[in-house]
């Protein structure tokens, strides 16, 4: 045993069942395990209100946010790890 904190990767399935698109180019999309949007980018960046742990970073042209819904947000301790390699990093949030 010990107190070091173990990471593991946990794949999440982002295979959309529902799109909806905004005039922008952006989108919101969800399954019933995860949920995954694009805005355009604005200086300010772009945090989403889901109320489940979710992480945004910005590309050059967007602001783009993705999160899971419970029981994943329970088991995905590592979500930040698995998307920290997207561009631009800039939180995690645990909300509810």
């Amino acid at each position: 045993m010990s107190g070091a904190v173990l990471t593991v990767r946990v794949p999440v399935d982002f295979t959309p069942d529902d799109i909806r698109y905004t005039d922008s180019g952006g989108f919101d999309a969800s399954n019933c395990a995860a949920m995954l949007s694009r805005r355009p980018r604005s200086a300010q960046g772009w945090e989403p209100k889901w109320g489940v742990p979710h992480y945004a970073w910005s590309t050059p042209l967007w602001d783009w946010a993705a999160g899971t819904w419970p029981p994943w947000t329970e088991i995905c301790t590592t979500f930040e790890i698995i998307l920290s390699s997207l561009q631009g990093p800039r939180s995690l949030s645990s909300r509810s």
